[in-house]
């Protein structure tokens, strides 16, 4: 089940934009831990993180914690070198993932 999570992850990692949007479906919706809609569908997604993957040389992601329960994937991460507009160059988040049919479907990130 996190194999899409993980994929993503790697692909953030390595700054790849392709790779990451493999692991997404097309109507991707992203929310913050109060629930109020980040981006949503897969082009935005793209716009979003060609941007930071250009603008962020040095970003990089640890995962303290993984934990899978049914279809959703709950990672503790640790991030650094970000670089985009309203968001902390360094982070420290839990990130809620939904997988479904091999891809993941939303998103919710408690910062």
């Amino acid at each position: 089940m996190d194999y899409p999570v993980q994929q993503q992850f790697e692909a953030f990692n390595n700054r790849d934009i392709d790779a990451f949007m493999e692991s997404y479906a097309p109507k991707i919706t992203v929310e913050n831990g109060s629930g109020e809609e980040m981006m949503s569908g897969s082009e935005e997604i793209r716009t979003f993180y060609s941007s930071v993957f250009k603008n962020s040389p040095n970003l990089h992601c640890e995962i303290v914690n993984r934990t899978s329960v049914g279809d959703w994937v709950f990672d503790e991460e640790k991030i650094q070198g970000l670089n985009a507009e309203g968001f902390p160059e360094e982070a420290h988040a839990v990130v809620a993932y939904l997988v479904d049919d091999g891809q993941i479907t939303f998103v919710r990130m408690y910062t």
